[in-house]
């Protein structure tokens, strides 16, 4: 879900409830397809590249690194619609300075799977970092993150809606 266009014109807590109540959601929905291909990617990998056996881990580890990184782009668009790009930027450049001394010790301890398991240590650090700026940079408390059934409600009228 894009925030930005439905951020227009609110107050910067409505903001903040939709930027944490889409995280939320998209949470629960990432977490389903990571889990599926968690299980799928066994079988499609040999499928469709045979002998390449070597890739499931890398591929279980990236699906988790894509998840983590999908979550930082989401709940960074409610920052964004919030005035504060610095701060989507400086966790962006966090994730990106952890990631790189990690990456050069973990493909030689770890190879592939290790560089992949790098990008999803940035992937979480960058939303640690961005979940940190809430109460330092704007005084409010960080966006919960357990789904709650106001937030299945607000699902269901949406898609009622549409």
């Amino acid at each position: 879900m894009i925030i930005l266009p439905k951020s227009v014109g609110r107050t910067d807590e409505k903001i903040m409830e939709l930027s944490a109540r889409t995280v939320r959601v998209l949470l629960v929905v990432l977490l389903g397809i990571v889990t599926f291909f968690w299980f799928l990617i066994p079988v499609l990998i040999p499928l469709v590249y045979r002998g390449f056996d070597e890739a499931i881990p890398v591929a279980r580890v990236l699906a988790v690194a894509t998840m983590f990184n999908g979550l930082f782009q989401v709940l960074g668009q409610g920052m964004m619609a919030l005035k504060k790009p610095q701060v989507f930027a400086f966790c962006q450049l966090g994730g990106t300075i952890v990631c790189l001394p990690i990456i050069f010790f973990a493909v030689r301890a770890n190879g592939l799977v290790g560089a992949a398991t790098a990008f999803a240590l940035a992937g979480l650090v960058r939303i640690g970092l961005l979940m940190f700026s809430y109460p330092v940079v704007l005084k409010q408390p960080m966006p919960r993150l357990i789904l709650g059934r106001e937030d299945i409600q607000w699902v269901r009228s949406m898609l009622v809606k549409s």
